[in-house]
């Protein structure tokens, strides 16, 4: 059983929406019982990592930044989903969410090797379902060039999972809804007006140049552009239909034919390592 925070007030401020909390507990629900092993790819704040581990399993956590030590986590190691410091098979449950969406297609098909190639038994890999790239894009005031949302420069179904993967897919879970997405006229309108709305809210940096967004001064006429192309957009949200928000995945490895890597370096100490125990 899986225990989140008794108060929202607990939580980090990013988890605190029901929407968030529906997805982190459909993820939860997901990882089977016989996973013992498991590495979070992408821990960021370790919010899920943390939760599996006070279950009982042993947990790794890896992201490209440093992360605080966590009172439960049995290890903690700088990396990254297209380099991961460990020999083949090592985890029983590969674990990847919010992270695949912000690689292009190259880097994509690199980590989906290095997530598989890890893994023992299981991926469990949650991604946005078929979100439309063109809503909320922005313009880096630095750069001048034009960034996906969120940084997010994949899109996802579950056949591109499917192909992507060399695993098996057992089961699949759609979690919350969205409506974000726009159409040809009200995005080429924002082009015009260059993208005085968008995500410039988001945390994610410029993408090119690694600059934050913010919008640049822009004209009257392109504000007014900008809010014709906002109400084309709104005007589609409030006739379409919506859409599951999110995409989770548990797959399951059948062949051994997962990508082999024997120059692996362990940032892990020998006596910790969940690769090594015996």
């Amino acid at each position: 059983m899986y225990r989140t925070p008794k108060s929202v007030s607990d939580l980090p401020r990013n988890r605190r929406s029901e929407s968030q909390l529906n997805r982190i507990l459909d993820l939860l629900e997901m990882i089977p019982d016989d996973a013992l092993t498991v590495l979070d790819v992408g821990a960021r704040d370790c919010y899920i990592s943390e939760i599996v581990a006070s279950s009982g399993k042993y947990v790794t956590a890896v992201d490209i930044e440093y992360i605080p030590f966590q009172r439960y986590l049995t290890n903690v190691v700088l990396g990254s989903a297209t380099e991961l410091p460990f020999p083949d098979k090592c985890f029983d449950l590969v674990l990847c969410t919010e992270v695949l969406e912000h690689f292009d297609e190259a880097t994509l098909h690199k980590a989906s090797l290095e997530l598989t190639r890890v893994s023992n038994k299981y991926l469990l890999i949650g991604v946005p379902y078929e979100q439309d790239l063109r809503y909320g894009r922005t313009k880096c005031s630095f750069c001048g060039k034009v960034n996906p949302p969120w940084g997010h420069q994949s899109s996802f179904s579950l056949t591109y999972l499917d192909d992507l993967f060399i695993f098996n897919t057992i089961s699949y879970s759609y979690v919350g809804e969205s409506s974000n997405r726009t159409n040809f006229l009200a995005d080429w309108l924002m082009k015009v007006a260059g993208y005085p709305y968008g995500s410039y809210s988001q945390i994610e940096k410029c993408i090119f140049c690694g600059c934050s967004l913010l919008p640049a001064p822009s004209s009257n006429l392109k504000i007014t552009l900008g809010r014709i192309s906002s109400g084309l957009h709104n005007l589609q949200v409030h006739y379409s239909k919506p859409k599951p928000k999110w995409l989770h995945t548990l797959l399951r490895r059948t062949l051994d034919s997962a990508p082999h890597n024997s120059n692996y370096v362990s940032e892990v100490s020998p006596l910790n390592d969940p690769c090594n125990q015996s």
